[in-house]
């Protein structure tokens, strides 16, 4: 069976182009051009042609075609050529491209009959070129920036792009060859790049250099809370340098600042920047701080830091009468009183205990306490500081019990 085939200049010892062995056999022929006709042959035949004349291929004598060593032979229909529209009708269902990629034309020679052509390549159809990658020179790009490079290529059918050396996550578009990268504080430096371009008929590997520049990154404040609690009488410590992360600058020339603080002593060691924090004796509240840190480009991070103080409470011992077996709040002592006064409470159970202070028409003036406890009796001390003289009341709440007691402060 032969189809869409083309016999021309045959120089077969018997002198036919087609020879069947078996004596009767038939030989199908459909849409070939065969020189001379057939000689001495059984076939059944479609749209069969005789050819006295050159196919008349485009320029096939710098190669020997891309079935063999020649890659770049060029093997398209000249103008004129028998071929053209001699082929398979498109109801065929051939494949929808030539050998090399090419859309196959059908009605080549506008005559309305829809079919191709017989050879490699379609008549018009563009000469195929082994990828020839534009010379790449050295490029720059920014840290932390958005890095596009459009790769240029003379190729025909178009190519496919890969990157054979570079960062692993240097990525570029395999059929545009357009790279898009941003690179990190890592890649700050000189990196060698590597682009290989291939299609059917060959391949072009080109090299440059990317030089990365570095941007200074500002200091990050990490893992340092908003909030904190505690008593009075604790010293709490921070050590700033466990809470920064600065790429560019070591810790030891980072600047920090802290500011905001009414009540609460801070203390900064400019060579360990190890921070200490302290509160008044007897005072409680919340107090704010401002923390900043700079790097030596004056680039800067800052935070903010609420802080709580709680006065101490006393777990009474009561061993000799064991655990309460019931929430009871005590009536403050001394009561009225200008200064201090002793509130104590007992707890069955333990729980996540608050005490908090209102003033007569309900507003919270403080918070004495806000944690868990375990069961037992307890008492606490209420520093008043600056409060005015009045009548105010002290509430205790839990989960499973609440109970409230007025006092009275006179200046």
């Amino acid at each position: 069976y032969l189809c869409n085939n083309i016999i021309y200049n045959n120089k077969a010892s018997m002198g036919n182009n087609i020879f069947s062995e078996k004596a009767g056999g038939l030989v199908a022929i459909e849409y070939s051009l065969i020189e001379n006709g057939l000689q001495n042959v059984n076939y059944i035949s479609i749209n069969y042609a005789n050819i006295d004349a050159d196919p008349l291929f485009r320029n096939p004598s710098i190669g020997v075609g891309y079935f063999f060593s020649g890659l770049n032979a060029d093997w398209r229909l000249s103008i004129g050529s028998p071929c053209i529209d001699h082929g398979s009708y498109a109801k065929l269902n051939l494949p929808t491209t030539d050998y090399y990629g090419n859309f196959r034309i059908y009605d080549g020679d506008n005559d309305n009959i829809p079919q191709i052509d017989i050879g490699i390549h379609e008549y018009g159809s563009p000469i195929p070129v082994a990828p020839q990658i534009t010379s790449l020179p050295d490029t720059t790009s920014i840290e932390d920036s958005i890095y596009q490079y459009q790769i240029e290529c003379n190729a025909y059918p178009p190519p496919f792009y890969e990157i054979l050396k570079g960062p692993d996550d240097f990525l570029i578009d395999s059929t545009s060859g357009l790279i898009s990268w941003i690179p990190t504080n890592d890649d700050v430096g000189e990196i060698y790049i590597s682009i290989k371009s291939s299609n059917i008929i060959g391949f072009d590997i080109q090299n440059y250099l990317l030089h990365v520049i570095n941007v200074n990154d500002s200091p990050i404040i990490k893992n340092l809370p908003d909030s904190v609690c505690f008593f009075s009488f604790p010293v709490w410590t921070i050590h700033l340098d466990e809470h920064v992360e600065d790429v560019d600058s070591p810790d030891s020339t980072l600047q920090w600042s802290i500011v905001g603080n009414k009540h609460i002593f801070a203390y900064l060691n400019d060579t360990t920047n190890i921070l200490t924090l302290s509160s008044p004796p007897g005072w409680s509240g919340y107090d704010t701080l401002y923390f900043t840190v700079r790097d030596d480009c004056l680039a800067e991070d800052s935070h903010t830091l609420v802080i709580h103080v709680l006065l101490p409470t006393k777990l009474i011992s009561k061993k000799e009468i064991g655990l309460p077996n019931s929430f009871l709040l005590f009536q403050n002592y001394p009561n009225p009183f200008n200064c201090t006064t002793l509130i104590k409470y007992q707890l069955p159970i333990g729980c996540k205990l608050t005490i908090d202070i209102f003033n007569l028409v309900g507003q919270k003036i403080t918070t004495l306490l806000s944690s868990y406890q375990p069961p037992g009796y307890y008492e606490i001390t209420w520093n008043i500081n600056n409060i005015p003289s009045g009548i105010y009341y002290y509430r205790i709440s839990c989960e499973k019990y609440n109970d409230i007691k007025k006092c009275v402060i006179i200046r």
